[in-house]
């Protein structure tokens, strides 16, 4: 029996692509619903002894798909354009340098690798490079965040840089930059929004999704574009 594993790659990417070019966010592409109609359609072929195997592998494949479903969209919402840096004309933290970055279009630039660990606050990093604002981003105040770790890949990867307006509006389904008291900044996106809560997400399956409290002060801006180039 070929799995869905073995054969499934190059299908789910192309699925992934129909449905973010359709915006398609119904049923049909439920993770849950999903394998449970692949586990279905599967079993029409196979012995009673394969057929637990093909759950597991239908449930895989299904998650596969809900994430690059996902990440497809993501990418259309959230365009890339190329990261172009200049030397910061005054050094200083975020705080002292973006509205005079600002005045030259463009956006100081904080490394999420290795600074804002748990404890500090991000304005208070220092900011040595700018980051110029891709044509057709509004005039504004800016930070250019260097991202951490494959949390949200294939959508963000290791050492991609993202534009993040803090000011802008949290909304389901955005990417935002959020502080966990504990462990410093992260990149997510909005799976739910509560009242008093908002629970956060990562593509990469194998980081649980957690919540923080709906509290402005936890949550630095929304990402507005990718910079820096595509990943094969």
């Amino acid at each position: 029996m070929t799995t869905f594993i073995e054969r499934g790659d190059a299908l789910l990417e192309r699925l992934a692509a129909e449905a973010a070019v359709r915006n398609a966010e119904t049923a049909a592409y439920h993770e849950a619903r999903f394998a449970d109609w692949l586990t279905r359609e599967a079993a029409r072929h196979a012995v009673p002894a394969e057929r637990l195997a093909l759950q597991r592998e239908a449930a895989h494949f299904a998650r596969g798909l809900d994430v690059r479903v996902t990440a497809a969209r993501m990418a259309r919402k959230y365009p890339r354009f190329a990261l172009r840096e200049r030397g910061a004309t005054v050094s200083g933290t975020f705080a002292q340098t973006a509205d005079l970055a600002a005045t030259a279009r463009c956006a100081p630039r904080v490394d999420l690798r290795v600074a804002a660990g748990a404890g500090r606050e991000l304005w208070d990093e220092g900011c040595d490079a700018w980051v110029e604002l891709p044509t057709g981003v509004a005039n504004g105040r800016y930070v250019a965040l260097t991202v951490s770790g494959d949390s949200m890949t294939p959508f963000l990867h290791d050492g991609d840089v993202i534009l993040v307006n803090p000011r802008g509006k949290l909304t389901r389904d955005s990417v935002v930059v959020a502080c966990r008291p504990d462990d410093g900044y992260v990149v997510k996106h909005v799976a739910r929004l509560g009242r008093s809560e908002v629970e956060l997400a990562s593509l990469n399956p194998a980081y649980a999704p957690f919540t923080i409290a709906r509290d402005p002060a936890l949550f630095v801006g929304t990402v507005v574009v990718r910079l820096g180039r595509e990943h094969l």
